[in-house]
């Protein structure tokens, strides 16, 4: 789903390069993958950005999707991770802010342009991480509003 490289790449655009950070990036693009299971991935049109857009929508979801990975991942007798520090967390927060469209558009040196995202802000991706690391709920994370998770 991604090219490890993109590592180096998030690095130099100002993102975290902890590890919570790269999980994070990881359990973004398994969360793609859930919404293949899912079958709502296609909805995910990028010909067709804006805010509001359904590729937007797909993008904060899986977002949404790697906070419940992170949530859970150092709970429990199974947990994967160590408890994860507020330290490590900003990390992660640092990287959803450094993906966010409006971020990128910036750092290319144009003007912000809302109507042509694809991926949502970098305040939208951060709080789409938060709502799913805070909640744990898939419930959490119907931005297609399909009222399905309940």
């Amino acid at each position: 789903y991604f090219d490890t490289e993109f590592f180096s790449t998030l690095e130099r655009m100002g993102g975290g390069n902890g590890p919570l950070a790269q999980e994070y990036v990881v359990a973004h693009e398994f969360g793609h993958h859930i919404q293949k299971l899912e079958g709502t991935l296609g909805r995910s049109n990028y010909n067709e950005p804006g805010p509001d857009s359904d590729a937007v929508k797909i993008e904060l979801q899986a977002d949404c999707y790697a906070g419940i990975w992170a949530h859970y991942a150092d709970k429990g007798p199974d947990a994967i991770l160590e408890p994860l520090s507020d330290e490590q967390v900003a990390d992660a927060l640092k990287t959803t802010k450094a993906i966010g469209d409006d971020t990128i558009q910036q750092h290319s040196g144009g003007g912000v342009q809302p109507d042509s995202w694809t991926h949502g802000s970098a305040e939208q991706r951060t709080k789409a991480f938060l709502t799913g690391y805070k909640s744990g709920k898939m419930s959490q994370c119907d931005t297609l509003e399909r009222g399905v998770y309940s």
